[in-house]
């Protein structure tokens, strides 16, 4: 008795056209229409997968039914149960997400995949696989899910992970993840912060300060020689917050999804070590390694208002410091000076994360200006409104992120002032490898409701592979950056449009006629 002569049994090489093209179970694994499951894991052997199919057969209900199974309804199956935590059914309707992707119970496909080789997602809750086009229908008739944004960590919803998913005892035990993963494992390395459960005690001057939680990060590589970072994690309800600050605070599932950064070098640890230490840190590297990105996840790690100021040539000292305004008076109808404090001044006050995008780009004023606040004394002193004194807040957070200005790609661009280098800490940032490249691609597909297919996946990662080194800087012959951003609206529309049609629309058309007939060659060559 095996699944093997059972009608319910899809070939894998025909699962995409005889079920869902969402189905994706690995290279050599069949698939049961009937129970919706997949039958073994792609890293079996022949002996394994055949050893799965005569287990299943002995205790299946399906085994005789006639229906082809293109007829059956293909979803998701059951391939494991939660270990571990005590899932109970939802309190409260208000907190159905209305789509699994907003459930705190999900693990994205690339995890899914790296863990137990199926690329779909699981609910780590039931231990169901699901399609990414079963996700919102799948949400309506759950009576569990419970959608992260909405959490409250006086709920008590248990904290799941990879540990707490127990695969039925046929398929085995989970792949253990490699070094070499390590930095694909962080896509999902993190829980929605709102449900974190803090690593230290929470005294009552934390609260009174806004700050629920704290989070504990180690030494990647040496956690037992050097001392714990702690990141505060704030309560996004706290009285402190204006309704303004607190529309900031980057959510999960909001449309920048914060919760889907990559964080393949570490900045977490490293760059949240300078900010708590008082120190205010530069990200450098080319356009589209996530730079500013960054700085949006540690918002949303420590549940604090995100800010962006963009410098350009063209920004103006009264634009991010402050100027002084005519206004009417209301009661004298008499016409009065006052001065309206810049985005700087006002942010610096309270708790929250500060990127400034760009500071080498914009005249010199401007950083001379923000010195101030990243000298030990942490103030800004406006002489223009009376030597007004505004002190930053020890948990705003401050960052730079800018291209280099040696790359010539970057016009505009100029060499840092020895005295702002002297009061920053560096860090370089670089593309990340292409399996972490091939997971954003993914999980960022998966989050707009688009399962793209390995098989664009494999086309736009093989494109990357053959135009970095063309386009690197220092001995590229093309003068463009081809970044995640590049990369991801590229994905993106291959939805509706060819590969080479997707190419040319993010980037292409926007070059002179020598590149875009260049960068339209690769793209040939992997058609």
């Amino acid at each position: 008795m095996s699944c093997e002569t059972c009608l319910q049994r899809v070939p894998a090489d025909q699962i995409g056209d005889r079920i869902l093209k969402t189905i994706d179970y690995g290279d050599g694994v069949d698939y049961c229409a009937a129970r919706g499951i997949p039958l073994g894991r792609p890293d079996m052997d022949s002996t394994q997968l055949t050893e799965v199919k005569v287990k299943f057969a002995e205790s299946c209900s399906f085994k005789d039914d006639p229906t082809p199974p293109y007829k059956l309804k293909a979803s998701g199956g059951k391939v494991g149960r939660a270990v571990g935590v005590e899932i109970a059914n939802r309190s409260d309707p208000k907190l159905a997400p209305r789509d699994c992707r907003q459930c705190v119970y999900l693990m994205q496909p690339t995890e899914v995949r790296r863990r137990y080789g199926w690329g779909l997602n699981l609910c780590m809750a039931k231990g169901e696989l699901l399609p990414t086009n079963k996700l919102k229908g799948e949400a309506t008739r759950c009576n569990i899910g419970i959608d992260a944004s909405s959490v409250e960590p006086e709920m008590g919803v248990p904290v799941m992970t990879h540990e707490n998913v127990r695969l039925l005892g046929v398929y085995g035990t989970a792949t253990e993840v490699t070094p070499v993963d390590a930095a694909r494992s962080r896509l999902s390395a993190l829980p929605d912060p709102r449900l974190h459960v803090s690593d230290k005690p929470v005294d009552a001057e934390d609260q009174e300060q806004g700050i629920r939680a704290w989070r504990g990060l180690k030494h990647p590589d040496f956690p037992e020689l050097f001392e714990t970072v702690w990141l505060p994690v704030y309560d996004p309800e706290w009285s402190g917050f204006s309704d303004k600050e607190r529309r900031k605070i980057p959510v999960s599932g909001d449309d920048t999804h914060p919760e889907l950064y990559a964080d393949y070098q570490n900045l977490l640890y490293y760059i949240g070590a300078d900010l708590t230490s008082g120190l205010s840190p530069v990200l450098v590297g080319p356009a589209g390694t996530g730079k500013t990105e960054f700085y949006r996840f540690l918002a949303w790690t420590c549940q604090l208002p995100f800010d962006r100021i963009s410098v350009t040539n063209s920004t103006e000292l009264a634009d991010i410091i402050g100027k002084h305004l005519v206004t009417v008076d209301a009661v004298s109808g008499e016409a009065v000076t006052e001065w309206v404090n810049g985005r700087i001044p006002e942010a610096i006050q309270t708790p929250g994360v500060l990127c400034i995008d760009e500071p080498n780009l914009g005249p010199k004023d401007v950083m001379e200006a923000i010195r101030p606040i990243i000298d030990s004394n942490k103030q800004l002193v406006l002489d223009q409104d009376r030597g007004q004194i505004i002190m930053r807040h020890w948990h705003r957070f401050l960052g730079f992120a800018m291209n280099p200005s040696w790359d010539y790609r970057y016009q505009g661009t100029s060499d840092m002032n020895e005295a702002d280098l002297n009061r920053m800490t560096s860090f370089a940032v670089d593309f990340p490898q292409s399996e972490v490249e091939r997971d954003i691609i993914i999980n960022f597909c998966n989050a707009q409701g688009y399962a793209i297919s390995n098989e664009r996946v494999d086309a736009i990662i093989k494109l990357t592979e053959d135009l970095r080194p063309a386009t690197d800087p220092t001995n590229g012959t093309l003068s463009f950056s081809w970044g995640m951003r590049s990369m991801l609206k590229t994905a993106l529309s291959t939805r509706y449009k060819t590969l080479e049609e997707s190419v040319r629309s993010a980037l292409a058309d926007n070059l002179d006629p020598t590149e875009r007939s260049q960068i339209m060659g690769y793209v040939k060559t992997i058609l």
